[in-house]
């Protein structure tokens, strides 16, 4: 979520840009950190191309721009939140508690050169996030009293995410004008999420295999079963080959989709190449990508962990 400064069709197709740059960068799998930093650079590099002595005048403000990104595993409840500019994270708990977390305090996007930090909050099912972009004006309006009235808005809208999105808008500040998006958390049932350790050996392929066959009957998915098999096959005998730590592999299943997760000490990134003809190898991932319908590697602080997604038969 985020807001950039100035009005009219410059500044529309600059947040039309910066927005795509998030999209292009969110599908990585980055932690909001890293995107805001990214996101930082490019607007950094834009702003001084088109500053460039010599070239035509540029009335695109991409710098100043505000933008708060979160990121909820509904695994583990946790939320993780990073923000460039005035924005705000106001939290309506279950039993009606409003909070408004103190973010890291970041300058907006392209105003400096600096590191970004990240903020992490651990909420229960059914909690309303709603992302404010803490207004358009500068100087910002008053942090305490804007807070303060978004608190008493929230606390008494309820918990309907329609109802706190209309109260909001109509918020009493002076020149605060809210970009808004609101989102209600749940998380995964236990019975949804199943782990399986495996070791280092070519053997343990078979096992994931065999196990991943049960963990699909159990939650009555036999449809997938064969798919799946292949595709934990290909993932944990790539893990097995690049790898010399444990491995963990990790089945999700929520309402409309099974995640197949495998997890490894390896921090290198799989590449997916066209194998020729004569090549004996090379053709895994080509596999995996056309057996599910999204794919990708997400790095953590022990390796990588590559996942990948498919829908639920009708």
């Amino acid at each position: 979520m985020g807001a950039a400064q100035g009005q009219g069709a410059a500044t529309a197709v600059g947040m039309s840009q910066l927005r795509a740059m998030i999209i292009a960068l969110a599908v990585q799998d980055l932690e909001p950190d890293e995107i805001l930093a990214r996101l930082e650079d490019v607007v950094t590099r834009l702003t001084r191309e088109h500053t460039t002595p010599g070239r035509e005048p540029f009335d695109l403000k991409y710098g100043g721009s505000r933008c708060l990104c979160v990121v909820y595993d509904p695994v583990t409840g946790r939320c993780t939140s990073s923000a460039a500019g005035g924005s705000r994270l106001v939290i309506l708990y279950p039993d009606g508690i409003v909070s408004v977390p103190g973010l890291a305090s970041h300058p907006p996007l392209g105003a400096d050169d600096h590191r970004y930090e990240t903020t992490e909050i651990d909420v229960p099912p059914g909690t309303v996030l709603l992302l404010d972009s803490g207004g358009m004006e500068e100087p910002h309006p008053a942090t305490d009293a804007t807070a303060q009235r978004l608190h008493q808005v929230v606390s008494r809208s309820g918990p309907d995410g329609h109802r706190i999105l209309e109260d909001v808008r109509h918020v009493e500040c002076p020149d605060y004008a809210p970009v808004l998006l609101t989102a209600r958390t749940r998380m995964l049932d236990d019975k949804n999420i199943a782990k399986l350790a495996l070791p280092p050996d070519a053997a343990a392929v078979a096992a994931a295999r065999t196990w991943t066959s049960r963990q699909l009957t159990t939650w009555k998915l036999d449809e997938l079963a064969f798919t799946t098999t292949l595709v934990v096959s290909e993932l944990v005998t790539n893990a097995i080959r690049y790898s010399t730590g444990p491995i963990q592999l990790r089945l999700i299943n929520d309402d409309h989709t099974l995640t197949c997760e495998v997890s490894d000490t390896n921090s290198a990134t799989p590449h997916l190449r066209k194998a020729g003809p004569n090549d004996e190898g090379g053709r895994g991932l080509s596999i995996v990508t056309e057996l599910t319908h999204h794919q990708g590697t997400r790095h953590t602080t022990h390796g990588k962990t590559v996942w990948t997604e498919q829908p639920h038969p009708e």
